[in-house]
């Protein structure tokens, strides 16, 4: 298996993946940053199958919304270069939920829906963004290369890494006050466990009958009494 880190001379940030069963015999660590083209082609070189996930979410809000779309426009479609010149079979990309489920509307959405674009801000635009990039270089290029889309809604679960994520750090904000005001009754989030996650992403990749659709993932919603 072979993984991405930004900078391989970060040892100390990424030592975590190296502490995992099998990793000195199984995993293969390539540098690779969203924004950089000539990386790509060497990141998924001699491989079948990638998944995407990689997307920037800063600590806080951006003074910028373009902090975080450009890098996740661009970045997928520099991995879908990469991918088209090297022949590799299967394209998965993580999306997310925010890319369905965000409309004036009160419908049950399912994975046909897309969010209205004029709601959405920030990270949740920069997803969507790059999804709606995706399907459209999926209609160029379907016949060289499988395209797979996976959604899923807040990750939540056991950590491998210190550092922390933002998933954690979203928690740990409520808790902490950050967000002011009580939560209402109307308050919820879509949760899905990481390990559930990472199933899905294994399955759009391995499924035979994925090719060319989205999977929403999640596994329940936390509401607020």
């Amino acid at each position: 298996m072979i993984g991405t880190v930004r900078s391989l001379d970060n040892k100390e940030k990424y030592a975590f993946l190296n502490e995992l069963k099998g990793a000195k015999e199984h995993l293969e660590l390539r540098e690779a940053d969203l924004t950089k083209v000539e990386c790509w082609d060497k990141a998924t070189e001699g491989i079948q199958s990638v998944i995407h996930v990689a997307s920037p979410i800063p600590p806080g809000v951006p003074k910028d919304e373009n902090e975080l779309i450009i890098p996740a426009v661009e970045g997928t479609q520099n991995v879908i270069n990469a991918c088209l010149k090297n022949k590799i079979k299967r394209l998965v990309l993580t999306s997310g939920c925010l890319t369905a489920l965000v409309r004036k509307d009160n419908k049950v959405v399912n994975e046909d829906d897309w969010s209205d674009l004029s709601l959405l801000q920030f990270y949740p635009k920069s997803k969507f963004l790059a999804e709606k990039l995706f399907w459209a270089e999926a209609e160029k290029h379907g016949n060289e290369l499988e395209f797979v889309a996976v959604l899923p809604s807040l990750v939540l679960g056991p950590a491998l890494s210190k550092h922390g994520n933002s998933s954690e750090a979203f928690v740990a904000d409520i808790l902490n006050g950050t967000y002011p005001g009580v939560p209402t009754p109307s308050t919820q989030y879509a949760v899905v466990d990481v390990r559930d996650a990472a199933i899905g992403h294994i399955r759009a990749l391995e499924s035979p009958t994925a090719k060319g659709k989205r999977y929403i993932i999640s596994g329940f919603s936390l509401q607020s009494d």
